[in-house]
């Protein structure tokens, strides 16, 4: 079962996180939400959480880990890009 979440930007990611009020009724993790209709619902939230330090910053994506690309963009664009389009022009 694939997960199609929205995106959401940093500001607004921000925006959420500092109407967190943790111990304080309407102002958890669920209920904000429920109120910004969060589609990752509470745990998403949370994640966001651990990440922020305060700053819109520090909600930003960061690259993961992972093994390093073999074809630079531009090789993409001349070897793979090129045969791309020749195949979709042929019908």
């Amino acid at each position: 079962m694939a997960r199609n979440y929205d995106t959401y930007t940093p500001q607004f990611k921000h925006n959420v996180l500092e109407q967190y009020r943790p111990g304080i009724f309407g102002y958890g993790f669920k209920s904000l939400a429920k109120r910004f209709k969060i589609q990752g619902g509470h745990r998403l939230i949370m994640s966001w959480y651990r990440q922020w330090n305060g700053t819109v910053e520090s909600l930003n994506r960061k690259r993961k880990g992972g093994r390093p690309r073999t074809m630079t963009q531009e090789d993409v664009k001349d070897h793979i890009l090129e045969f791309v389009e020749s195949m979709n022009n042929k019908h």
